[in-house]
């Protein structure tokens, strides 16, 4: 065979993606070029360097890198240091170390490359410019974009002046100058750069070049990073049909296609979709790369993810082990794709509550990158907030926020205020003071973001409507349900316009929307949203989707607070049994589904099957989590709970106890959940008739909540009305009056005069009233309580049957006793109508108290919507 042409038939192969039939040529090539010319003539010296290239493309870089050094290190010595050849030679190796993960090694040897081209070339000379394009590439492997940046601007420009605007190496410089762009959140700059460089080309060298392909394929990763998803998916499209018909079907660059086009249906919710064309690619690399290509096992990472979308963790995670154990075989324990593979399994784990696995891994990929890429690295930087995420999910908020915090600063000062990796940093850290009750440091911090990416980004971008909800879900902890409303409403419009009416962000926003409605006692509103989510994904994601178990949940909910309790035990039931049989008895989720169905229990007065699983839940939340994590204190909350409503108001006081001994050496003496605490041992106290120990207690927490969240949060006017309690309970009747006033007032201003809690206030002041003897103004809020319960919540609700009971109490003491027994007699006739409904037992003169099922404390959120799910 000519030599030459064995050559151009490697380079034919490989340029088609047949490198086994490149690499055999190659290596054919090589053979005859040793025997006949010896092992050091330039030209076996090149044949070398093309087999390198070739081990390169297959993923085999110690082998290629092996044959680099040789190259390298030969040419040095018989032609110099500064030969052409040499330098040559140094890029590559600089190329194979860039594989290896290797770039300060990269790096040392693409500096020496440029200085030597410089001095010896010129600043302008083509192969200058290209050791400035390639050094680039490594500063923006380490993270390092402005100077990465910088010189793809010297590149350009230059190549502009001397080349011309249309000249290949210009348009490549252009479109190398986007990428960074992209990589300094300036998705703009870059849009402008990619859309010149795509027309440029497709007009120089028609719509099917593989280079306009390629130019196509760039712009619409720029579509994808400003949320223009529909428009990325669109090119995308395009180009993949284009590369099947001219390329084939398994043509790498079809096959790179294709996976992209998988990614941006990925992000457009179209999951099925994506996890077919993902396992197409996957089966055809692996049959033409084999198990461990490089590239196989990219595509089994991004089947995984796939699969993470659809719920289907255990998938995900036999995927993402057999990757990492892959890559740390093949690439060594501390390869930045290890460590990312590492990353992915972690998040696999904390899918499936495995929350110490996954941060046993996060802490292992932190040190490694710390020590390899240096404290400022980007991707050490991500792992340091990906551990501040496992932190948080075992409820180490103040190890979480000082990462956070660190990563913040970090950023900033590397990046710049407005950086979209700053307004990401800046959001986890508000997710993180929110945790710890930090509501008005949250939301600054969320006020700044949103704004941030209002300006920049535009008022309907992913990341703006996304900020939006989390400044929502961050007034509605702050009781500004309203302002809360205000903005959901707004992010639920703009999804559904830009996204479609069942786009999985689109549902969420439908469920925040709901959940916000719930806040205000517009339950009906809420369950109209909730169904209407739960028939979307039961049809889109399947029944057991972790994403339709959560809406059944929290339609549960909705039921529940509409007294439909019955209803709510069937959902809860069925969300149990189906969360047992896909993640296993205890699975956080699991747990929290019995948590919950205790509480429909609890709803109907089935105390004993409640306490049965609440002691269940907080064993294996004691075991899995520890003793003091705040789920297990939440458990044992919730078992105290079910104690005081059995009278057995010494053991509860007993875990109410421990529950804020706990809380307020953990969290602090005015968290929110440790004043949540002292709330509930006050009425411990108040159950047992100790009642200026309740009253201390009470008046402890008002002052507190004043003084955090203002006189007028919903937490403060509960504890006023707490206070009024106790009050009454002494017979300081007008210190209880006066009180009950000023709540009432509060909420008819701030709730409106319908709101469950309004009503709850006006109940409470006709019990002031009766106990004083004045009946005719507790006849007339007794009245107004009934006539909104009958139309808000129909006449057979359990709270519009308490309500009259109430009422007719009242006609009791005015001795209209026809009318009293009239109302019972109704009472009665509704009970018997619903005998499947069990209404929890409370005495006839008195209002719903409000000890712990009024103040109820913070709910568990769902791991996928911000929607109640755990009483607490």
């Amino acid at each position: 065979m000519d030599l030459q042409i064995g050559v151009w038939l490697a380079y034919i192969a490989a340029r088609q993606g047949r490198w086994s039939d490149s690499e055999l040529l190659y290596s054919t090539v090589l053979e005859t070029r040793k025997r006949l010319l010896g092992e050091e003539h330039p030209d076996t010296l090149s044949s070398m360097s093309n087999l390198a290239r070739s081990y390169s493309n297959q993923g085999r870089w110690s082998e290629a890198e092996e044959l680099d050094v040789k190259v390298f290190e030969t040419r040095k010595r018989l032609l110099g240091e500064d030969h052409p050849a040499t330098l040559s030679g140094m890029s590559n190796l600089a190329c194979t170390y860039s594989h290896q993960g290797r770039w300060s090694d990269a790096q040392e040897l693409r500096v020496a490359v440029l200085e030597a081209r410089k001095r010896l070339l010129g600043e302008e000379h083509p192969d200058t410019l290209l050791s400035m394009n390639n050094l680039a590439s490594t500063y923006s492997n380490q993270g390092q974009w402005s100077d990465a940046a910088a010189l793809r601007v010297a590149v350009f420009e230059a190549s502009k002046r001397l080349l011309g605007e249309e000249h290949p190496a210009t348009l490549s410089s252009m479109s190398n100058l986007a990428r960074s762009y992209s990589n300094q959140g300036r998705w703009s700059d870059a849009e402008e750069l990619d859309v010149k460089v795509f027309e440029t080309i497709k007009q120089l060298l028609g719509a099917e070049h593989p280079d306009t392909l390629l130019s196509m394929s760039n712009l619409a990763g720029t579509y994808n990073d400003q949320g223009q998803w529909t428009d990325a998916a669109a090119l995308r499209v395009a180009v993949l049909e284009t590369s099947k018909r001219l390329l084939g079907e398994e043509h790498p660059d079809t096959l790179n296609s294709m996976s992209n086009l998988a990614g941006t249906y990925s992000d457009q919710g179209r999951w099925s979709d994506a996890e077919e064309l993902e396992v197409a690619v996957l089966e055809a690399r692996k049959r033409l790369l084999g198990e461990e290509h490089p590239d196989t096992l990219l595509s089994m990472s991004n089947l995984a993810r796939s699969y993470s979308n659809q719920g289907r963790w255990s998938d995900a995670q036999e995927l993402r082990v057999a990757v990492l154990e892959a890559r740390k075989r093949l690439l060594g324990e501390e390869h930045p794709d290890t460590l990312l593979s590492m990353n992915n399994l972690a998040s696999t784990y904390s899918n499936q509550g495995q929350w110490s696995d996954a941060a046993a891994l996060r802490v292992a990929v932190f040190e490694a990158s710390k020590r390899l890429l240096g404290e400022e690295h980007p991707a050490t930087l991500s792992s340091m907030s990906n551990l501040a995420r496992s932190y948080s999910n075992q409820g180490r908020w103040s190890d979480a926020e000082e990462l956070d915090v660190k990563v913040f600063e970090t950023i900033k000062q590397l990046l710049g205020a407005e950086h979209p990796d700053t307004l990401l940093s800046m959001s986890n850290l508000a997710g993180t003071y929110n945790d710890q009750g930090q509501w008005t440091d949250a939301a600054a911090l969320r006020v700044a973001v949103l704004e941030t990416s209002k300006r920049l980004l535009g008022e309907e971008h992913p990341d703006t409507l996304n900020s939006m909800s989390n400044l929502a879900g961050t007034y509605s902890d702050q009781g500004r349900w309203s302002d809360a409303e205000e903005l959901e409403v707004a992010v639920l419009e703009a999804r559904k316009r830009l996204l479609g009416e069942e786009h999985p962000d689109t549902l969420l926003s439908m469920n925040n929307l709901a959940h916000s409605y719930s806040d205000q006692g517009q339950w009906k509103d809420a369950e109209e949203l909730h169904i209407k989510v739960l028939e979307a994904r039961k049809r889109l994601l399947g029944e057991d989707h972790p994403a339709t178990l959560s809406s059944m949940s929290n339609l549960a909910r909705s039921y529940s607070d509409q007294g439909q309790w019955s209803n709510a035990e069937e959902l809860e039931v069925a969300v149990l049994e189906a969360r047992k049989r896909l993640l296993g008895e205890e699975h956080p989720d699991t747990l929290l589904s019995m948590n919950n169905l205790a509480h429909s229990y609890s709803d109907q007065g089935q105390w004993k099957d409640a306490e049965e699983l609440h002691i269940k839940v907080l064993e294996a939340r004691k075991r899995l989590l520890g003793e003091e994590h705040p789920a297990t204190l939440t458990s044992m909350n919730n078992l105290a709970s079910t104690y005081h409503h059995q009278g057995q108001w010494s053991d509860a006081g007993e875990l109410q106890i421990r529950v804020l001994e706990a809380r307020k050496r953990l969290l602090g003496e005015e968290h929110p959940e440790t004043l949540l605490s002292m709330n509930n041992l006050a009425h411990s106290y108040s159950d047992q008739g100790q009642w200026k120990d309740a009253e201390e207690l009470h008046i402890k927490v008002l002052e507190a909540r004043k003084r955090l969240l203002g006189e007028e949060h919903p937490a403060t006017l509960t504890s006023m009305n707490n206070l009024a309690s106790t009050y009454h309970h002494q017979g300081q009747w007008s210190d209880a009056e006066e009180l009950r006033v000023t709540v009432l007032e509060a909420r008819k201003r701030l709730l409106g005069e319908e709101h469950p809690d309004t009503l709850l206030s006006m109940n409470n002041l006709a019990c002031a009233y009766n106990d004083q003897g004045r009946w005719s103004e507790a006849e007339g809020l007794n009245i107004t309580v009934l006539e909104s319960k009958k139309r808000l919540l129909g006449e057979e609700h359990p709270h519009t049957l308490k309500s009259m009971n109430n009422l007719a109490h009242v006609f009791e003491q005015q001795a209209r006793y026809s009318e009293a027994e009239a109302l019972r007699r109704a009472v009665k006739q509704i009970k018997h109508k619903k005998t499947a409904l069990q209404i929890s037992p409370s005495p006839p003169h008195l209002p719903s108290k409000p000890p712990l099922l009024l103040m109820i404390e913070k709910m568990k959120l769902s791991s996928l919507d911000p929607v109640l799910e755990d009483v607490d």
